[in-house]
Formats: C-alpha cells, sequence, structure tokens
C-alpha cells in the first residue's frame, strides 16, 4: 500500500473547501428566502374613489389584515385577484384586468413597505381605496 503523498492531499482539501462553500451558499439562501418584510401588516383600507355603484360598497375596512410571506402576498379585490412580490427596496405594483359585468376594467395595486409600514392604493378607475397598515 502506497503512502498519502502532499499530492494527494490538495486534491482531498480542495474537495472539502468546495463542499464548504455549497454548504454556506445553501445556509445563506435559505436566510434569503425568508423575506425581508415578511409579517402581518393590521390596519385600515378607506376610499379614494367612488362612482357610487353596488361596486364600489364596502371599500372602507377598519380591522384588515395581509400577510407578508417570503416577499410575496395575494389580495383580492371584489372578483380580481393580485398576486403581488415586493421588491428589495419595499416597493410593489401588480396590474390586472377584470371583465366583470360583460366590461373590461384595469384594476391595479402599488404601494410601499417603509420600516413596519406599507401604504398602498387598489383599485379601479370607479372604484378605489388606500391601505395604512402597520406589522
Amino acid at each position: 500500500m502506497r503512502r498519502p503523498t502532499n499530492n494527494d492531499t490538495w486534491p482531498r482539501l480542495a474537495l472539502a473547501l468546495v463542499l464548504a462553500g455549497t454548504c454556506f451558499a445553501t445556509a445563506a439562501a435559505s436566510a434569503v428566502a425568508a423575506g425581508s418584510f415578511d409579517g402581518t401588516y393590521r390596519g385600515t383600507q378607506k376610499t379614494i374613489r367612488t362612482n357610487n355603484s353596488s361596486d364600489c360598497t364596502r371599500i372602507d375596512q377598519d380591522h384588515m389584515s395581509l400577510t407578508v410571506q417570503d416577499n410575496h402576498f395575494i389580495r383580492h379585490w371584489g372578483v380580481v385577484t393580485f398576486d403581488v412580490t415586493i421588491a428589495a427596496d419595499g416597493t410593489f405594483t401588480s396590474n390586472e384586468v377584470t371583465g366583470a359585468q360583460r366590461k373590461l376594467r384595469a384594476a391595479q395595486m402599488t404601494g410601499k413597505i417603509t420600516g413596519n409600514n406599507l401604504e398602498a392604493d387598489i383599485g379601479t378607475d370607479l372604484c378605489a381605496g388606500h391601505l395604512s397598515l402597520k406589522k
């Protein structure tokens, strides 16, 4: 049996370093997966625009909540579902089109999270609300 030399040690050391780097990268990716804006935000939604139709009733809500997980959330507005991803700077925008009542209508949700505060506008050209929520 041959005795290991320094030439045999280097490939093993290189393999060990690669494995250690892979473990570190995996751990770092897991840490990033939990979003920096994650949590439950609670507060109010108030009317900022209405045409006083039945579609625009019940916009005002004194007790609403929104849960962010992995910098992502889903918010419903009538028949529209917003699938929202929050950017690294806390901003978000989601645009959807609804065909409610046989008319195409654009719906939008835009906002920003700063610290523990989430401020956003949601709605259409007929009716819209402003969310003011705190984590």
